[in-house]
């Protein structure tokens, strides 16, 4: 399930930042201006397509580009949120 929810945020990632290639990314680089160069409105429009895909809600705290800020971290929480759900 890991690498299956890795590769569709890579892909989301990739269809906003579409200078990008895939190996570009990495699951620790951050999103950022210091690494990807995603901007804060990119940021936003990944997660709301994360909670769409998923089906999750993101908590407040972690529409926030230092909270969720590489492909690992969402991954992670992804998969805490659809455990939560899950039970």
């Amino acid at each position: 399930m890991r690498v299956e929810i890795t590769n569709k945020v890579i892909e989301m990632i990739l269809h906003l930042l579409p200078y990008l290639n895939e190996a570009d990314i990495r699951t620790q680089t951050y999103l950022g201006k210091n690494g990807l160069g995603m901007e804060s409105m990119s940021f936003l429009e990944l997660l709301v397509k994360v909670q769409q895909e998923f089906n999750i809600v993101i908590d407040d705290d972690y529409w926030d580009i230092r909270e969720l800020s590489c492909v690992q971290k969402i991954v992670d929480y992804i998969i805490q949120k659809m455990d939560i759900s899950n039970h």
